[in-house]
């Protein structure tokens, strides 16, 4: 038995049955965050030095230092990690960047996007009220879930009891 991953696309668990478990999951590897930094590092080298100012003068693209991405470390997450009570996504840089309790979401799907295979937490409607009252003028940017994109989301998956193991490859 296998858990085939494109075959389970679409189930989900409710908020009923997902269970009470501590554990960490990886998102994206320290490797994958420097690849990313190092490949688009490429444009400010070419602009910073590549691009003269009149009469020859030089450095005059100070503005490529914005082409950096100094932001990487920052938004990729790190680790996902499941408490009873709640699933935090955790950066490389400062910790935690969101908590989601538990009890606020309404069930956990396995979907699918032209960027690959991700879980999707839908929100119960109470939340997304309470996350438009403090949005404030905001209200129309409050999603009605949340992707959760990781390395190991059949491990993920098998753990939280969405979609079933088959005798199909994947």
């Amino acid at each position: 038995m296998a858990f085939n991953i494109n075959s389970n696309i679409g189930s989900a668990i409710d908020n009923a049955n997902i269970p009470r478990l501590e554990k960490s999951y990886e998102c994206f590897p320290a490797w994958f965050v420097i690849c990313f930094a190092l490949s688009q590092f490429g444009t400010f080298l070419g602009c910073f030095f590549g691009i003269r100012g009149p009469e020859d003068q030089w450095p005059w693209a100070w503005w490529a230092f914005g082409a950096i991405p100094w932001w990487a470390p920052f938004i990729f997450p790190a680790k996902i990690v499941r408490t009873p009570d709640a699933i935090q996504i955790v950066a490389y840089l400062f910790g935690v960047q969101e908590t989601i309790k538990i009890d606020e979401i309404k069930e956990l799907e396995l979907a699918k996007s032209c960027c690959g295979v991700y879980v999707k937490a839908k929100f119960t409607d109470d939340s997304i009220k309470r996350q438009q009252e403090e949005a404030g003028l905001c209200k129309c940017c409050v999603s009605g879930s949340e992707s959760l994109s990781f390395f190991s989301e059949i491990e993920f998956c098998l753990e939280h009891g969405i979609g079933k193991e088959t005798n199909e490859s994947a």
